[in-house]
This record gives C-alpha cells, sequence and structure tokens, in this order.
C-alpha cells in the first residue's frame, strides 16, 4: 500500500511541476482510493494519503480502475522493476512497448 501511496504522489507531483491540470486519477488499489476518500487510515499510511489528498485539485475525479483495465501502468511498474533506475517519460513514443 505504501508503494502505491509513494508512486500517487510521485505522479502528481510530477504533474504539477510540469503545469498538466488533472481532471481525473484511475487506481486499481480499492483500499488506497477508500483511505484518501474517508481521510481515514492506518497510522503508518497517514502521512502519504494525507499528502496524496493535498496534490490532489478539487477538481480532480479519483476512482477505481481493474488491474486487467490498466495493462500500460502494470507494464510500466513491471518494466520500473526490472531495470531500477530512475527515468521519466515525456512523450509517448519513448514509452516501453507494453
Amino acid at each position: 500500500m505504501q508503494a502505491e501511496a509513494r508512486a500517487l504522489i510521485t505522479g502528481l507531483d510530477l504533474a504539477s511541476q510540469l503545469g498538466i491540470p488533472l481532471s481525473c486519477m484511475e487506481l486499481d488499489a480499492q483500499v488506497l482510493l477508500h483511505f484518501i476518500h474517508t481521510g481515514s487510515s492506518p497510522w503508518n499510511l497517514v502521512y502519504l494519503t494525507r499528502s496524496c489528498k493535498s496534490l490532489l485539485s478539487p477538481s480532480c475525479n479519483l476512482s477505481r480502475i481493474l488491474r486487467e483495465g490498466n495493462k500500460v501502468a502494470d507494464s510500466l511498474a513491471s518494466f520500473a522493476h526490472a531495470h531500477r533506475d530512475s527515468m521519466v517519460f515525456y512523450s509517448e513514443d519513448k514509452f516501453p512497448t507494453c
């Protein structure tokens, strides 16, 4: 759960730094989504969930997507796990193939 929260924070922070307005975000971590929406989470996730909530624009819709429908994110996560280097992709043509 901490990894998903940290990934969300990193993505929200990067979007903010690049000036990209977000109207929606999809997560496959239903429990994290619940913690962010309710503001209630275990003590070890309180800071992370509050950070997520503070980085989200009030107009940004946070919703759940099934892991099976999130193949691009799953492929990027597998790629990142295999390579262990910090990378930022600024255009789709630089993405690894799914």
